[in-house]
């Protein structure tokens, strides 16, 4: 079996996760976090930075965590919007989201309302059905559970 690192292995971690997903909807499994796969993201050296420095920019709390943990019920999230919006497979799914966190993405704030985000773009473009698109993940700064929590991530057409 080969061996698979860094920002490889996190594409296929999500992959799994959006098969494990994609087969509980089809066979009416309720998803919920106890539904295997489950991991966390565990922020780069300079993501971790970039996070820090939006959360003192903002004046907001910064969670002890130094990652995101990616749940089934946040894959699920994203596949049920991609999958009946867009038709991508799992497989798709997971490229979209292997690619928002890829370990050389974009980091950015937006604030809506009373919740803050940190919006993850990735650097390269992904090909779904023959089109470019540009892969976003967006992470919402908790203060509950002093923690990162993934929210979903969208494609959008490349220009």
């Amino acid at each position: 079996m080969k061996k698979v690192k860094g920002d490889s292995a996190l594409i296929e971690a999500f992959k799994a996760t959006a098969t494990a997903v994609k087969i509980a909807i089809d066979t009416n499994i309720v998803i919920t976090d106890d539904l295997a796969p489950m991991f966390s993201y565990v922020f780069t050296k300079k993501q971790h930075n970039l996070i820090k420095g939006i959360c003192n920019n903002n004046g907001w709390a910064l969670p002890s965590s130094n990652g995101v943990l990616i749940t089934p019920i946040g894959v699920a999230h994203t596949f049920k919007s991609r999958h009946f919006k867009d038709n991508c497979s799992a497989e798709e799914v997971g490229m979209i989201l292997g690619k928002a966190y890829h370990s050389k993405c974009n980091i950015t704030v937006s604030i809506k309302a009373d919740r803050r985000f940190i919006i993850f773009s990735g650097a390269k473009n992904i090909s779904v059905g023959g089109k470019k698109y540009h892969s976003t993940a967006v992470v919402e700064v908790t203060n509950k559970d002093d923690e990162y929590a993934h929210i979903t991530a969208i494609h959008k057409d490349r220009v």
